[in-house]
């Protein structure tokens, strides 16, 4: 069994959609505060004013590096880091090159994110890398994972939301049984739009649930918890 509070503590709230407004940004701390999630996601752009409006919560703020392709040179990624969190970011979400690891230019796919990582480390922050998973091999999964954690990574995270697929429950568990008995956790993220998604996820392994429908998944988990049968469903 899992409380609704336990699942909210997993929970971040993304605010990435390039049409975002202040208006939506305010809703979105707003649901975070009140459910006191995890995290908010957001842009670079939105760093300081997502800190204003989350002053006094316990959420931490999270921002995004070369959202959602990963396309800018290494050190546009870590000049863009370090601004983010001198702008208060209490955490970093790094969009790696993907073509260099679906290259099989493993070492300059390690290389770009041990760039970001020695970065934040020195600020004590934590750095989650995306692979985004719908454009990889079960093998080149794995072999991600070994690089992330190679290269400093806190978190692996499956997914932008913005390639041809998101999470699923198969890839997170070989996220999980790869990345077996050490440090770096999971983020699910991409598509996840119910209780049940959420629930598979961290039943697979993840650690943290990324998705723009947190009131919505937390709302059918108070309704279900009150019947007694909000339940993770083991891999």
């Amino acid at each position: 069994m899992i409380t609704v509070k336990q699942l909210a503590s997993a929970m971040e709230q993304t605010v990435l959609r390039p049409e975002t407004t202040d208006a939506i940004l305010k809703e979105c701390c707003q649901i975070a505060k009140s459910w006191d999630i995890a995290a908010l996601c957001v842009r670079p752009c939105d760093i300081v004013e997502a800190k204003r409006l989350l002053h006094g919560s316990d959420v931490k703020t999270c921002a995004t590096i070369a959202f959602p392709h990963g396309g800018a040179k290494t050190n546009i990624k870590v000049a863009a880091a370090a601004d983010a969190l001198e702008d208060g970011a209490d955490e970093i979400e790094l969009m790696p090159n993907i073509g260099s690891l679906t290259s099989g230019n493993f070492t300059e796919f390690e290389r770009d994110i041990k760039a970001v990582s020695l970065v934040t480390y020195r600020q004590n922050k934590p750095l989650r890398v995306i692979l985004e998973t719908c454009y990889l091999s079960k093998q080149l999964i794995a072999e991600g994972c070994r690089i992330c954690l190679s290269a400093g990574a806190d978190y692996v995270v499956t997914s932008t939301g913005y390639g041809i697929a998101g999470a699923n429950a198969e890839d997170v568990a070989l996220m999980k049984a790869t990345l077996a008995d050490e440090n770096v956790k999971i983020k699910a993220s991409g598509g996840i739009k119910t209780l049940d998604s959420a629930l598979e996820m961290l039943g697979a392994g993840g650690s943290r649930i990324g998705t723009g429908f947190v009131k919505t998944i937390l709302e059918e988990a108070s309704a279900r918890q009150r019947e007694g049968v909000l339940d993770i469903v083991r891999r």
